[in-house]
């Protein structure tokens, strides 16, 4: 296999500037250590008033030295590499330009000595090799470096001139003052006895050992950050789709509304016209009956005038009594009054409120499900604790001031096994469940033995060794006595010698309840017979929601597409349906209807193993055998292992699957699963990240307590066990 060049090693990210992403000229440090090019940092420090100003990676607040940007650090470790790798690249590529450094006469160069670090003409390469100073060095000549297997020649860089001394080179470190410095500054500046001054030789291999020792914990912390980032994508996402299920929520709420503001609005419409119509013919009658009495008190007056004009003494005396009687009547004051209120109209809105009132809840809120949140918890605790596990390990602890303040908090969190007393085992932060010193009681705390029946447990090795030591409570004792028999009997044990110590803990409650109700067949919960968009689904009549498909597409087409299986957020609660709230808002629960009727269409139900065996393939595995459930490595296993080993978000997606394997009568399936993954977390070490998710979730997954212990001992026979 071609080995990577000298070049291709370093990288061009390393080399370039993240502002002009050109390779660095001038490069200058920043506390932070992020580097950037001088006149990169002087355009940004001009859009940032004051004497401070931000790191343009993290975002850190520098101080500007008095000198402006010329004044920081420069970093002649990538000016140096930048170096060397522009120089490497021009030999292994035969372009022109490297001239002779050791001469003015700007000839082409023809070799490289590596002890000077200096490209050679071939003049001075003839006087190189006949000067006493320099004919033991070893030069290279172009047409060798061209092969590459010389690489290590351009690595080699001579320290850079001291700035106060022309022509001195920094070859001693002042202790004292913790900086390099040249013979000149070891004369005058550093001469009295106070300095500590040390060779740089020596002081770079303390140093370099010093790096190298904090390194590995800062790469541990890196998985820390890589949760955190992976937690907080997992909360973007479940924002998303709360955001896009209060949407439709809103749009469905408004479309109520305005079906029902219509339906009010008509019926509001018809009780105005029909009280329209009532008064109006109340207004009609007294209309009419005003224009009677205008006609009656016209005639009558116009009758009376003409008699007393016109009419003899006797006409005039035979109608006056009536007459009379007639004009008296009409003079009176009317007795009837305008009703003013027949033109009112009132409009009486209470019945639609009440009903718009009924219709709108008075909140309405998306919120991620408190299981997700539990397993996430889990998980950025798990890492913590790994963390801390590791700097146990290598006893370095992190930084307790500045930058690098860390809680150490939860590194009590995971206890190791000792030989001190009990009581320098107990951490005062923690309650009793989580002090427990030895291995083989990390599972059987209050929570997993008042799961299990007594014949159960009278078979296994841990209560046989209990009762072999005396130390077997009575029976009357129950199982909160049995599990402080184990946890005391534990702390009375000794490491043997060169027996490997492993983290110990109890299962959490959260994941304890989560897997239990599961098994208990979650009880409480109702089945919802309008639900069937799950059996839809697998009967390949309803496409997976968002932006999804087919099951049958899904198997076809998405099978071996890792980066679509891995960036798609949506199909998993479709392909593993599980009676339990998901993040994706736009599927559904599974109910039992649906499983019995999946679970009778030969097809549908086939499919489900087909979705198996595609994820399996996902993570590196391969079903051997359908009827015992055998997995073994896939054709890219190492590959996939190592991603499902950094892929937190895929643990939760498991302990889904295996869920759905049981209610579909695939319970088989699990201890194999399992059993596959134990083997290559604790011995071969492959999946070394995913040994707590497969201890608290996936193992108690399975329905028979039997299987869950057999598995947890095959889990303490491993962990001792080294790889082939």
């Amino acid at each position: 296999m071609a080995t990577a060049s000298f070049s291709e090693k370093v990288g061009d990210d390393f080399i370039q500037c993240t502002i002009c992403c050109y390779n660095f000229k001038k490069p200058k440090v920043l506390p932070c250590l992020h580097t950037f090019c001088e006149h990169c940092l002087q355009e940004w420090v001009q859009k940032n008033d004051g004497n401070t100003f931000p790191c343009p990676t993290c975002r850190e607040q520098v101080s500007l030295p008095q000198n402006g940007v010329e004044g920081l650090k420069d970093n002649f470790f990538l000016a140096s590499l930048v170096k060397a790798v522009t120089e490497h690249n021009k030999v292994r590529h035969g372009q022109d330009g490297l001239l002779c450094t050791t001469c003015d006469e700007g000839k082409p160069a023809t070799s490289r000595c590596s002890e000077c670090a200096e490209f050679l003409c071939e003049g001075c390469e003839s006087a190189h090799r006949l000067q006493r100073a320099t004919k033991g060095h070893t030069l290279f000549t172009f047409e060798e470096l061209k092969t590459g297997k010389y690489d290590g020649v351009f690595k080699t860089r001579i320290a850079p001139p001291c700035s106060k001394h022309s022509g001195e080179i920094l070859k001693l470190y002042c202790r004292t003052c913790e900086t390099p410095i040249c013979n000149e500054c070891a004369l005058f500046e550093h001469r009295d006895s106070q300095h500590d001054l040390k060779r740089i030789e020596e002081v770079a291999t303390e140093k370099r050992k010093t790096i190298l020792d904090l390194t590995p914990q800062c790469k541990a912390r890196t998985q820390f950050f890589q949760q955190i980032e992976e937690v907080h994508n997992r909360l973007k996402e479940q924002l998303m789709t709360n955001t896009e299920g209060a949407r439709q929520n809103v749009q469905k709420t408004v479309q109520t509304l305005i079906a029902l503001v219509k339906e009010e609005g008509e019926r509001l419409l018809t009780c105005i016209d029909t009280e329209e119509t009532s008064r109006k013919k109340q207004i009609e009658a007294e209309i009419e009956g005003a224009q009677i009495s205008l006609a009656s008190a016209k005639s009558t007056c116009e009758f009376a005038e003409t008699l007393a004009r016109e009419g003899g003494d006797y006409e005039v005396v035979s109608f006056s009594q009536d007459l009379t009687m007639r004009l008296n009547d009409l003079t009176k004051p009317p007795a009837g009054t305008v009703d003013y209120g027949l033109a009112n109209i009132t409009v009486d809105y209470a019945v639609m409120g009440n009903k718009i009132k009924q219709t709108i809840p008075p909140l309405a809120q998306y919120s991620m499900p408190k299981s997700t949140e539990n397993e996430l918890c889990s998980l950025l605790k798990r890492t913590t604790q790994s963390l801390a596990s590791s700097e146990s390990r290598t006893g370095l602890g992190p930084k307790q001031n500045g930058r690098g303040r860390l809680m150490t908090k939860s590194r009590s969190r995971i206890l190791k096994l000792k030989t001190t007393p009990a009581e320098e085992m107990q951490d005062p932060n923690e309650n009793s469940a989580g002090r427990i010193g030895q291995s083989w009681s990390r599972h059987y705390g209050p929570e997993a033995l008042q799961e299990s029946d007594d014949e159960c447990w009278e078979e296994d090795p841990r209560v046989k060794r209990l009762r072999a030591n005396g130390r077997l409570p009575p029976a009357r004792a129950g199982k909160e006595g049995l599990a402080r028999a184990i946890r005391d009997f534990g702390r009375d044990l000794v490491v043997p010698q060169g027996g490997r110590k492993r983290p110990m803990r109890l299962r959490s409650a959260c994941s304890s309840k989560d897997t239990r109700d599961y098994r208990k067949g979650y009880p409480g919960k109702r089945s919802n017979p309008g639900v069937d968009e799950n059996y839809k689904f697998y009967m390949n009549n309803l496409k997976s929601k968002p932006d999804g498909d087919y099951i049958d597409n899904i198997h076809r087409d998405w099978w071996g597409d890792y980066k679509r299986l891995e960036m798609h957020h949506g199909y998993i609660q479709w392909l593993f349906p599980i009676r339990e709230e998901g993040s994706n808002s736009q599927a559904r629960e599974l109910q039992e209807h649906e499983i019995k009727l999946i679970m009778e269409n030969p097809e549908a139900h086939a499919r489900i193993l087909r979705s198996y065996e595609m994820m399996l393939d996902f993570y590196g595995m391969k079903l051997k055998d359908k009827m015992t459930g055998e997995i073994v490595h896939s054709d890219n296993w190492e590959e996939r292992l190592s991603h499902l080993n950094n892929s937190n978000r895929n643990y939760l997606h498991i302990t889904r699957m295996l869920k759905c394997l049981g209610e579909f009568g695939y319970e088989h399936l699990k201890a194999p699963f399992i059993h596959f993954v134990l083997q290559e977390a604790l011995v071969e070490k492959t999946l070394s990240n995913t040994i707590e998710s497969c201890l608290d979730y996936w193992l108690h997954t399975i329905v028979r307590k039997e299987d869950r212990i057999a598995l947890l001992c095959l889990a303490d026979q491993l962990w001792d066990v080294e790889p082939a």
